[in-house]
């Protein structure tokens, strides 16, 4: 501890050094090999993707999500280099995390069997209550409830970028003030409309999630195709007779599997 202390320095202006470099040097350094690290994994996943591109209609969402480790990893890392534009990066990374949140659901349909199969299924799914905190209503699955869910996902993907120009405006007007909540500041309202619209996605996002849940485990085996049907009704079978698990929790490792 001693030498690790002897090790750190002060300047004339308050600014501490590590090892003959300022802390934030260090930041962007340690930042950047883990930035490194993460776009080479991840180009690495995409790569394994198109090697093996079997199901294009699943894979290509596939690999749409896994851009957003490299664009998030890599945008966060510029943050830490040029603090001056960091408003930029941010908003590029906040919209295509829009966009990925749409392509999860898109992921979803297709590990269905597509949309038109999905509302096939669904209309045979028994009416289900809803997640909290709307649990004391009721939703019927079917062609209706999943354009609902459709809408609630994309109003929040073409939000973040129409809210995205605007703070780009309100920062050139000098009205936005991030982190000033004050009601003649922009930053309180877009705050408000942004959860408001995550907050919806979100919501309809799981709901449309706890309606096909047992559709997905069914289809799990475009990706397991080796594997017998038996096994997966096994696993639930043996869920339910030693009451380990319950339904919910059941599923995930079924997903899993």
């Amino acid at each position: 501890m001693a030498d690790f202390n002897a090790t750190l320095n002060t300047t004339d202006t308050g600014t501490t050094m590590l090892g003959g470099l300022e802390m934030h040097v260090w930041a962007q350094i340690v930042g950047g090999i883990f930035t490194l690290g993460g776009v080479i994994a991840s180009f690495w996943i995409i790569v394994l993707h198109f090697r093996y591109y079997t199901e294009p209609t699943i894979q290509r969402y596939m690999i749409r999500i896994v851009f957003m480790v490299p664009i998030y990893a890599f945008s966060s890392w510029l943050d830490l280099m040029d603090k001056d534009h960091s408003f930029y990066f941010t908003l590029i990374r906040d919209c295509y995390e829009a966009y990925v949140l749409y392509m999860f659901f898109r992921l979803l349909i297709e590990l269905s069997d597509g949309e038109e199969a999905l509302v096939q299924k669904l209309e045979q799914v028994h009416q289900m209550r809803c997640s909290c905190p709307m649990c004391c209503m009721h939703i019927k699955p079917g062609r209706i409830f999943m354009h609902r869910c459709k809408q609630m996902i994309i109003q929040f993907v073409i939000l973040k970028p129409v809210m995205a120009v605007a703070i780009f405006l309100m920062e050139i007007l000098d009205v936005y003030d991030e982190g000033n909540f004050s009601a003649k500041r922009g930053y309180l309202y877009v705050t408000i409309i942004y959860n408001v619209s995550f907050t919806l996605a979100l919501y309809f996002l799981f709901l449309f999630y706890e309606a096909t849940k047992d559709i997905l485990v069914s289809s799990i085996y475009l990706f397991c195709p080796d594997s017998p049907r038996n096994n997966l009704d096994q696993l639930r079978n043996f869920f339910a007779s030693k009451q380990l698990f319950s339904s919910h929790i059941g599923n995930q490792l079924l997903l899993l599997y």
